[in-house]
């Protein structure tokens, strides 16, 4: 670009560059490792109050950025950057080095070294070394990130070579929060901190604590039934609370998201009509996902008839008031929502009809066998 070019972004402080150059180049070399060269290229010119409100400026107070009483002028800016780096993976050992140099500055150059090897899913340990312009620095560091609720991480890091520093600290992702703790040691002096960040959310007449919401957020509910496990695409988020419900802070706008809960956490005597539900949420808003989960009052029949042998299979029974049930070996069938007192009306496959009359008390989390219960015959 020309001394004189313009453009939307130079009448606000920030011109074009007179010239810009971008080359790079990769070898993989397989078990060997990569190696990687690059040139960079940038010349830009100054910028003064001249350049952005013109010649006829006088002092600061006569511009319009002087309104907050700052002007921002920039120096000019000239480098030429070449780089190499090279990598190579040693069974789970990762080696990588990196070197520059500014032919634009007398001294320009640098280089970096340094080692990386993971521990586990969470955790790595690493090591560099790094010299430029008659610095140097060592830095070992560990570390293990906290990433799904009640995971611990922690962050240790060393620097020996002079000034010297040294940090710790540790991470608890909580329900409620992401707390953290550590102390800093630079030049003499020591620095303790804490922290704790997280949400507080309002829906549907609750106050629910979670970790930061970025984006969209759903409160899962239950219908009152605690202690079901909830996923988040198939990852485990959290279990429902006292009241059956559970914040779920990580959703993704505009997209959908597939939420379920674990049916084995469902009581026996309970039924739902869907474990998985599919949600599109409004960006930075929350939604409420219902799972019916209600008492079924059931119980597991064993009919007989007046010779004291089984309902045949293929007879049914009906509940008043319900569609027909399949009677299977034994004379077994289930009914649900059963009251205190039922007749049960059978139709035999032989044509034959007959009725049952029982009491009903529910077991709390259980379905009751009750029988054997005898068929009295019905005449026509």
């Amino acid at each position: 670009a020309g001394r004189r070019y313009r453009d939307l972004a130079a009448d606000y402080g920030d011109p074009a560059p007179r010239l810009q150059i971008n080359a790079s180049a990769g070898w993989t070399l397989g078990r060997f490792g990569a190696i990687g060269l690059a040139y960079v290229g940038i010349k830009r010119d100054a910028v003064d109050g001249k350049d952005i409100f013109g010649p006829s400026v006088k002092t600061p107070a006569q511009t319009p950025a002087a309104v907050d009483g700052l002007i921002f002028l920039e120096p000019a800016q000239k480098a030429y950057v070449a780089s190499a780096s090279y990598s190579v993976q040693i069974r789970r050992l990762s080696v990588f080095a990196t070197g520059f140099r500014d032919f634009a500055y007398r001294g320009g150059s640098g280089v970096l070294v340094g080692m990386a090897l993971p521990l586990g899913r969470r955790s790595s340990v690493s090591v560099d070394a790094s010299a430029s312009q008659g610095s140097r620095t060592v830095q070992m560091q560990a570390k293990q990130s906290a990433v799904a609720i009640g995971d611990w991480g922690y962050e240790l890091a060393a620097e020996p070579v002079q000034p010297q520093r040294a940090f710790a600290s540790v991470t608890y992702k909580a329900p409620f929060a992401l707390l953290s703790g550590g102390v800093d040691y630079s030049a003499g002096a020591t620095t303790f901190r804490s922290e704790a960040q997280g949400s507080v959310s309002l829906i549907d007449g609750g106050v629910f604590a979670s970790n930061t919401i970025y984006d969209s957020f759903a409160v899962v509910d239950t219908n009152g039934l605690a202690g079901v496990h909830v996923r988040n695409e198939n990852r485990d988020v959290g279990i429902t609370n006292a009241k059956g419900r559970l914040l779920v802070p990580e959703l993704r706008s505009f997209d959908v998201n597939h939420l379920s809960i674990e049916p084995n956490d469902v009581p026996l005597d309970t039924v739902m009509d869907t474990a998985t539900h599919q949600v599109r949420p409004q960006e930075r808003s929350g939604i409420i996902v219902n799972f019916r989960v209600q008492p079924s009052h059931a119980a597991l029949l064993r009919l007989v008839g007046d010779d004291g042998e089984p309902v045949p299979i293929g007879s049914t029974a009906r509940l008043a008031h319900h569609d027909p049930v399949p009677i299977g070996y034994g004379g077994e069938a289930y009914l649900p929502d059963l009251s205190d007192q039922n007749d049960v009306q059978v139709e035999r496959s032989d044509g034959g009809r007959c009725v049952v009359r029982f009491e009903f008390k529910p077991t709390g989390g259980e379905v009751p066998i009750i029988g054997p219960l005898q068929c009295l015959e019905q005449t026509p």
